[in-house]
């Protein structure tokens, strides 16, 4: 191994040390990925690990985290043989105990490749596949509270991950947006364990085919995703920006329509049909 890989290499000991101390203090976690085409080097100061990782770990004024659970951004190209590594930080609380409410809209999309080379330019796409559960009690009381139970496969390059979200009933029934609280798990077998033996039952699965593009307008931190559902025909377009209290819920709205105008999606477009609903349409 030649010294300027060894000093590469050490460079990202130090600098993985450096980061999980930081995140016993900023509610993150640190996740390695090898053999991916991709590495990312983040600078040891808090300044540059703040500015590297853009709005995702900006401080905002109730204390809470702003982030884009459950995603990653682009990391930067290098090189250095096929056992790449990259340092990926994922929020995954806020501070004092609060939680993200996704100021999403969701549009049916009448031509994909437009919006889809238009999407590339703004940020690179990441293909994932995701593999949604949802549970219910039998009485059916999360529903009909409009509130929903979720384990989530995530498949992509940096391997799978499962997440458990819970959603209570929207803050804004144009947009459906919802308050969530999320967290990432080690096995979705034994969570669905866990959850069918303490009563609940399993109420709907299906997959989404998605790309995810995470870029900045209007000064917000935006997660634009193409989507696909294998029993439905269309293709669908989700913008979300997450806020921490509801009062910047509409401005943030307002971000989110001017990006979905920028693609072409008009309000027309917009749609608050939820992909349980429209499964189970499908399915008869």
């Amino acid at each position: 191994m030649g010294e300027s890989l060894k000093s590469f290499r050490a460079g990202i000991e130090l600098a993985i040390a450096r980061l999980r101390e930081l995140a016993e203090h900023n509610a993150v976690e640190v996740y390695l990925y090898t053999s991916l085409p991709t590495w990312r080097v983040i600078g040891l100061d808090d300044t540059l690990f703040v500015s590297a990782f853009g709005a995702e770990h900006e401080e905002h004024e109730s204390g809470c985290t702003r982030s884009l659970p459950r995603h990653t951004v682009p990391c930067i190209e290098g090189s250095g043989g096929s056992s790449m590594e990259c340092v990926l930080l994922r929020s995954v609380s806020f501070d004092g105990g609060g939680m993200a409410i996704e100021a999403e809209l969701k549009a049916r999309v009448r031509d994909a490749a437009a919006v889809r080379d238009t999407l590339e330019k703004r940020a690179p796409g990441e293909p994932s596949v995701y593999r949604d559960t949802y549970f219910d009690w039998p009485d059916g009381s999360l529903s009909a509270d409009d509130r929903e139970l979720r384990v989530r496969v995530v498949e992509n390059q940096g391997g799978t991950h499962v997440l458990l979200t819970y959603k209570t009933a929207a803050v804004d029934r144009a947009s459906d947006s919802k308050p969530e609280h999320e967290t990432e798990v080690g096995s979705a077998e034994v969570l669905r364990e866990v959850l069918v033996g303490l009563g609940l039952r399993e109420l709907i699965a299906f997959e989404k085919h998605c790309v995810n593009h995470v870029f900045r307008a209007g000064g917000r931190e935006l997660l634009a995703t193409l989507v696909r559902v294998p029993e439905l025909e269309e293709t669908f377009l989700e913008v979300e920006t997450p806020v921490c209290e509801e009062h910047e819920l509409a401005e943030a709205l307002d971000v989110v329509r001017t990006v979905l105008a920028e693609l072409g999606i008009t309000d027309a477009d917009v749609t608050t049909e939820r992909y349980t609903d429209a499964v189970r349409t499908r399915r008869g």
